[in-house]
C-alpha cells in the first residue's frame, strides 16, 4: 500500500497512564552527549547565534533603507527572513524549555526542533541573502536613492545574519544525540 505515513499526534501514543491516574511519557528519549562543560558551552553558542541571528534581523527593520520603504523583492524576503529567524529562536527556547533536566528531550521534541534548526537556520541565511541581493538591485535601479551610512549598515547588519544563521545551524549539525 506504500510507505506508512506518521500520524499527526502519534507521539500521543508514547504516553501511558499509570496507577495513579496520571499520564507519564514511555517513549523514546534523546540526551545530548557529552560533559555538563562541554553541554554547557554548545548551549552558549547556539544561545549566542540566535540572539545575534534575531536581533541584527530586528534591527534591520527599524533602518530607513530606501529598499525596505518601498520594493517588494527587499520587503519580501526581509519579511520571510525574519519569519525564518524567529522560528529558529522558538525552536531554541523550545529545546532548551524541554531539555532544561539534564538535556532530555522527548522524541517528538527532538524531531521538531534538533532535526529541524539547522534546515531553518540555513533558509534564514539564504533569506538574509536574498533581501541583500535585492537592496543591490533596487539601489542599481534608483540610483538617487542611496541613503548615507544606513545603506552600508543594513548590509553589515544582513552579513551578520548570514554568519549567525550558519553558526547556529553548524553548531546544530555538529551536536551528537544519543537514545538515553
Amino acid at each position: 500500500m506504500g510507505k506508512n505515513k506518521k500520524r499527526r499526534r502519534a507521539y500521543l501514543d508514547d504516553f501511558k497512564k499509570n496507577e495513579n491516574g496520571q499520564y507519564t511519557y514511555e517513549g523514546t528519549l534523546y540526551r545530548l552527549a557529552g560533559d555538563e562543560k562541554t553541554r554547557k558551552k554548545r548551549i552558549r553558542n547556539m544561545l549566542l547565534a540566535c540572539g545575534v541571528l534575531l536581533c541584527s534581523v530586528i534591527l534591520n527593520g527599524f533602518l530607513p533603507v530606501p529598499g525596505l520603504q518601498n520594493s517588494a523583492f527587499v520587503l519580501l524576503p526581509y519579511a520571510v527572513e525574519l519569519i525564518a529567524s524567529v522560528s529558529c529562536c522558538v525552536g531554541m527556547a523550545r529545546m532548551l524549555a524541554a531539555g532544561r533536566r539534564e538535556w532530555r528531550l522527548r522524541e517528538y521534541i527532538y524531531e521538531s526542533t534538533v532535526q529541524k534548526l539547522p534546515g531553518r537556520s540555513v533558509f534564514a541565511a539564504f533569506c538574509a541573502g536574498a533581501a541583500a541581493i535585492g537592496e543591490c538591485l533596487y539601489l542599481f535601479l534608483n540610483r538617487t536613492d542611496i541613503v548615507s551610512w544606513f545603506v552600508f549598515l543594513f548590509f553589515i547588519l544582513e552579513a551578520v545574519s548570514i554568519g549567525s544563521a550558519l553558526q547556529l545551524g553548524r553548531e546544530l549539525k555538529t551536536q551528537k544525540w544519543e537514545k538515553v
